[in-house]
């Protein structure tokens, strides 16, 4: 559902803000084959500093369609998330459901 959601304010964000979370995604995307793999996202989270959000649980949480890889909707979901600070669990690293986001 949160991916939903995050589509949705994707949509409608103004024009800089869609240029940022393509961005994003894009970065994410190393090999550039238009999905997010565990290993990009890991290298990503790292990299730009998401040290926190750098685990196999969010990445999980984040690909709703199961298929092991993030498409650019779900990856639009973790641009969201990481831009709004969301909180993870201190103890699993899952994402705390039922936060709203904001950019």
């Amino acid at each position: 559902m949160e991916d939903l959601q995050a589509k949705a304010y994707f949509d409608a964000a103004a024009e800089n803000v869609k240029w940022l979370a393509q961005d994003f995604v894009t970065e994410m995307d190393h090999d550039r084959d238009g999905v997010v793999c565990l290993s990009e996202f890991l290298s990503f989270t790292k990299i730009k500093g998401y040290g926190r959000m750098s685990n196999p649980y969010l990445f999980k949480e984040l690909n709703a369609s199961g298929t092991g890889k993030l498409s650019f909707d779900e990856a639009i979901t973790f641009f969201y998330i990481a831009m709004s600070a969301r909180p993870l669990c201190d103890g699993c690293g899952c994402l705390a459901l039922g936060m709203f986001f904001t950019v």
